[in-house]
């Protein structure tokens, strides 16, 4: 028989740093604490929730001393809403925080790599920088819920307006909003992939499978789009793509990150190159010029 977790032993912990997940790792009687929500030299009073041999998972009580670079979160629902988990970390700190993961990662499983530092390029924009996202609908009328999975669930959370979307994409959101608020059957659950075009200052749906997906599409296939397909332009290059094709979902960085590849491609001495999961040839145009 599994031994419940007390949640009333409540405990304190200094957080020493951010892991893969977005927990801050603690350590308290010889064991590992998980925290989520923290930053690194937070003093928090804490509770477990689950317990085992080697670690426990907690959650924080009090914030007793913030840790450098604590932050009041933009999203009324985060720490709700599974799409966000640093929100309560200024964004140059999160930066620091990745890096440093990226290069324990590294570091552990090439231990050839150990002298070497990982430079992270930072996005011009911390928020509104999404140019796609998956949304989830639920129910229909009064009773719609259109948002997100909730943290940890795959119950719905409603949300009106994210703020790491682009306003094109808070806008099909709010549009999406609409077409559930007037259906009056109860529909059956949906997802939506949604992508907008800085370029044309377009949004638009796409929905493969059931009749329902189909119908939204047909409804508002665009915010001023009827085919539902986008132009993304980046560098010299031009990509049509449709919301439910992958595509890199932070525009700020993109140029930077093609431009980065290529640059390394042609200081190769190689005469070759495979794009391996390729998608819309993000990095397949550019390096064509490059190879044969």
């Amino acid at each position: 028989m599994k031994k419940p977790v007390n949640s009333r032993k409540q405990f304190q912990v200094k957080i020493q740093k951010l892991v893969y997940g977005g927990a801050g790792l603690a350590r308290h009687a010889g064991k590992v604490v998980f925290v989520p929500f923290s930053v690194p030299g937070d003093k928090l009073l804490v509770r477990p929730i689950k317990e085992k041999k080697t670690f426990i998972q907690a959650e924080i009580i009090k914030i007793i001393e913030a840790g450098r670079g604590r932050t009041d979160p933009h999203c009324r629902h985060f720490t709700q809403c599974g799409g966000s988990h640093w929100q309560q970390l200024e964004y140059s700190h999160q930066v620091q925080a990745k890096r440093q993961i990226l290069e324990e990662i590294f570091h552990h499983r090439f231990p050839e790599t150990r002298d070497l530092a990982i430079a992270l390029r930072a996005s011009a924009q911390p928020y509104g920088y999404r140019s796609r996202a998956r949304i989830q609908l639920r129910g229909s009328g009064t009773r719609s819920r259109i948002g997100f999975y909730r943290l940890g669930s795959h119950s719905v959370i409603d949300v009106k307006e994210c703020p790491l979307l682009k306003p094109q994409l808070n806008e099909a959101l709010a549009a999406l909003r609409r077409y559930k608020i007037k259906v009056d059957a109860e529909a059956r659950p949906e997802e939506i992939d949604v992508a907008c075009s800085e370029e044309e200052g377009t949004w638009a749906t796409s929905r493969q499978g059931d009749e329902a997906g189909e119908e939204i599409c047909r409804l508002f296939a665009a915010g001023r789009n009827e085919d539902a397909i986008l132009l993304r332009k980046i560098g010299e290059f031009r990509y049509y793509v449709s919301p439910s094709v992958f595509f890199q979902a932070n525009d700020f960085i993109v140029p930077e990150l093609v431009d980065l590849v290529t640059d390394a491609a042609r200081s190769s001495a190689r005469d070759c190159a495979l794009d391996l999961f390729a998608g819309v040839g993000l990095f397949s145009l550019p390096l064509a010029r490059l190879f044969r």
